[in-house]
């Protein structure tokens, strides 16, 4: 598979049997994230290269040091440590060959606030990447809780060599924000992505498929909006990431159906009023791959209103208003790992809206849907009065 990578966290002997039959796939080295590592730096600059050597040289890429370090920190004697430090493994990065290098966000969520974290880490990316080119630097999420603040950092962030590394076992397990917000948020963002697998509860770099993170869904609408990708499979054993790799190779992350892409993300109004034809009612209706697309709201509420249909379950909502250019459309998203199919039908026979409370935020005062008119219980018949008689 082209653009894949092998975490460095498997013995030497392990990684040469992965590594040496296949020339194509990739080492992300973590030797200089560690504090040791880089204060013998010319030592440990040797040793990685022997090691490269022995492991028949493959394409690297670099995880950058994070413990103890905050690239948005209040501290300046903290931002000199954070600043010195991703200069040593950014040198090793040039010395070494490698095409690109990772570097953690830093984000405590219950230590630091988010109101001003985007523009003191932009700052901080744009003076370390000032006359700097090359090498892709990606910042990754962690504990990161929502998607906004990194695209946020995106948009302040000058330098072309700068992207994001997606995490998804990160934020399966992590963030409020769902995976389709993260993807939709930092459309065009993405340069690298870290795969494995967890069940939500904590961070267990499983393979694909050992825990219930929706990765078919997720892979291919990932690449397709994101061109030249490259993946780097954080597993911790031969058998898991051997698993891993054979799971990325039997999923196409090249393609993907443009209807899939148009329901995963955001339809402009103008584009869904091309759809719906004014002062009528259409079925609007997308294929999903593994996602219910539970509701479109937030349209103008004048009209004949508008039928938004479920495709995978055939049920309709019909939302009171007519659609408009500048109408906003908020896609809510279930992972059908969450609902099962008869939660799915109860929920939507109900038409009850579980919007996120973000999400709620965005909507208008809310309207509540009509519900099918039910038929008036039948009246039992009178009997005829016959002569005085009942």
């Amino acid at each position: 598979m082209k653009d894949l990578f092998i975490s460095d966290l498997l013995p030497e002997q392990d990684l040469q049997d992965i590594l040496l039959p296949d020339h194509e796939t990739g080492l992300e080295s973590i030797r200089f994230s560690i504090a040791d590592n880089l204060d013998r730096f010319s030592e440990t600059l040797r040793e990685e290269k022997e090691r490269l050597h022995r492991l028949g040289d493959p394409p690297l890429t670099l995880h950058g040091p994070f413990l103890d370090l905050n690239p948005m920190c209040y501290d300046s004697l903290v931002r000199q440590a954070t600043l010195r430090r991703f200069s040593q493994a950014y040198e090793a990065a040039q010395i070494l060959g490698a095409s690109r290098i990772v570097y953690h966000s830093g984000m405590i969520p219950t230590v630091y606030y988010l109101e001003g974290w985007a523009q003191r880490m932009a700052d901080f990316w744009n003076h370390f990447l000032n006359g700097k080119s090359g090498i892709t630097v990606c910042m990754e999420n962690v504990l990161d809780r929502y998607a906004a603040p990194f695209a946020e950092v995106c948009s302040l962030v000058e330098h072309p060599d700068f992207g994001i590394c997606l995490d998804l076992g990160h934020i399966w397990c992590y963030s409020k924000d769902p995976l389709p917000s993260w993807i939709a948020a930092l459309d065009g963002r993405i340069r690298h992505v870290h795969v494995h697998d967890n069940h939500r509860k904590a961070d267990e770099h499983l393979a694909i498929g050992r825990g219930n993170l929706p990765f078919s869904q997720t892979i291919p609408v990932l690449a397709a909006q994101n061109p030249g990708l490259s993946w780097t499979i954080e597993c911790s054993t031969k058998e898991d990431v051997l698993c891993s790799v054979a799971a990325l190779e039997s999923m196409d992350t090249h393609r993907t159906d443009h209807a899939d892409l148009a329901a995963f993300g955001q339809i402009p109004g103008a584009q869904l009023a091309e759809l719906t034809p004014r002062g009528d009612t259409e079925e609007i209706s997308f294929r999903l791959a593994g996602l219910i697309l539970a509701a479109i709201a937030a349209v103008h509420s004048h009209g004949e209103g508008t039928y938004v249909h479920t495709g995978r379950s055939g049920s309709q909502f019909r939302i009171p208003g007519q659609v408009s250019d500048n109408c906003q459309l908020i896609h809510v998203f279930f992972l059908s790992s969450d609902v099962t199919p008869r939660q799915r039908e109860q929920l939507l026979q109900r038409r009850e809206l579980r919007l996120p409370q973000r999400e709620r935020q965005l909507l208008p005062r809310p309207q509540e849907l009509p519900r099918r008119q039910e038929r008036p219980p039948p009246q039992r018949e009178q009997p005829r009065e016959r002569d005085g008689w009942r």
